[in-house]
């Protein structure tokens, strides 16, 4: 399997890139979040969404803070959709 080339993306001037959340089983949109270089890397390496808060400046995964994961896989890709 090719690796993916994160540098392939185009990220804003802030160096983020707007990303959509879909159930996997229904396609529904479950939330738009954003992510960055490293949040990208991070889900890619985890397999865990994980994203970029512009409120907080820092990298969150979605559920941590609640403790309720999602049942979504992290499948990636253009804004990227993540199923």
């Amino acid at each position: 399997m090719a690796k993916f080339d994160v540098t392939s993306l185009k990220l804003d001037d802030r160096g983020l890139i707007p990303t959509i959340v879909q159930d996997f089983s229904t396609g529904e949109v479950l939330m738009m979040a954003w992510m960055n270089e490293d949040a990208i890397l991070q889900t890619l390496e985890t397999g865990t969404a994980t994203f970029w808060s512009r409120s907080r400046q820092c990298i969150w995964v979605k559920g941590l803070t609640l403790k309720h994961f999602g049942a979504f896989a992290a499948c990636f890709i253009c804004s990227r959709i993540i199923e």
